[in-house]
């Protein structure tokens, strides 16, 4: 597990400022009837969670505009959390790129994730 200190999330929530429902899913590949791989999302959780926005950033790419926007969601700890998983928010996916908890106590479990998209071409 990718951790990170204290000083990169900030103050421990309060258990009021987890006011927003979001899906943790992870990803699994299975082989379809043809053998064909398929990946389809499991739901781990639905947990009420503060989100933050961390950052946006546009980029010209081979023509194109992609988009990429970062946000930090902070829940109760939970052991089955892991990177590679991904956060379901407003309509978005978003991938989980680190953990880290607060104060390293076991209470709050912070949730650094990416999204990106092509905005234009």
């Amino acid at each position: 597990m990718v951790t990170y200190g204290n000083k990169n999330w900030g103050k421990e929530p309060e258990p009021g400022e987890l006011n927003q429902m979001i899906e943790i899913v992870n990803p699994t590949t299975e082989a379809d009837a043809d053998g064909y791989a398929e990946t389809h999302d499991k739901c781990v959780c639905k947990v009420w969670a503060k989100v933050v926005q961390s950052g946006d950033s546009t980029n010209p790419e081979a023509n194109a505009n992609a988009q990429a926007s970062a946000l930090n969601f902070a829940i109760r700890y939970r052991e089955d959390v892991k990177p590679g998983m991904a956060v379901l928010f407003d309509g978005a996916r978003y991938e989980i790129v680190a953990l880290g908890r607060f104060n390293f106590k076991n209470q709050f479990l912070g949730m650094k994730t990416v999204t990106s998209g092509v905005i234009g071409l």
